[in-house]
């Protein structure tokens, strides 16, 4: 049980400098306010270079468990992911599901919070792009997936 408290403690941490790193980054507000008339297609193709640039960046490591690996695209609907790793062994945690538990409930709070809550990304979700969070433990073994689509923020 200690385990579980001290990985989600120190993911709610993660939570917090994640957004941090990433409130200096600015996004063409046309773009934004274009989003909702593009179909996939169109918002993939727009955003394909950009993603190919700022991928350059990656992987990066955000604080002491967190690395993002990557931004990829969907081709099937209009979706940032975010693919995620953790620096822990799942597999050294006793309660997997409470893991799981808390990244669908605690974690995605916190995440509907920042990208509701900031300008550039509410504005990306209202058009109808859906944020994606994947997450992975150190050793690949999928831990959650966490999605923030526009209802999310219309329910905050």
């Amino acid at each position: 049980m200690r385990n579980i408290l001290l990985f989600l403690s120190m993911i709610l941490i993660s939570t917090s400098s994640f957004a941090e790193k990433y409130d200096h980054i600015q996004y063409d507000k046309g773009f934004a306010s274009s989003l909702s008339k593009m179909s996939v297609d169109e918002f993939y193709i727009s955003m394909n270079k950009q993603i190919n640039v700022i991928n350059t960046q990656f992987p990066k490591k955000i604080d002491l468990i967190t690395t993002v690996n990557n931004l990829t695209l969907s081709h099937n609907e209009k979706s940032l992911n975010y693919n995620i790793t953790l620096d822990i062994d799942s597999k050294s945690l006793n309660d997997i599901n409470q893991i799981k538990s808390f990244f669908n409930n605690g974690y995605k709070k916190i995440r509907i919070e920042q990208i509701c809550g900031r300008g550039f990304l509410r504005s990306w979700v209202e058009g109808g792009v859906i944020i994606r969070d994947i997450i992975n433990d150190k050793n690949g073994c999928y831990l959650a997936t966490v999605t923030i689509n526009k209802l999310d923020c219309h329910k905050k």
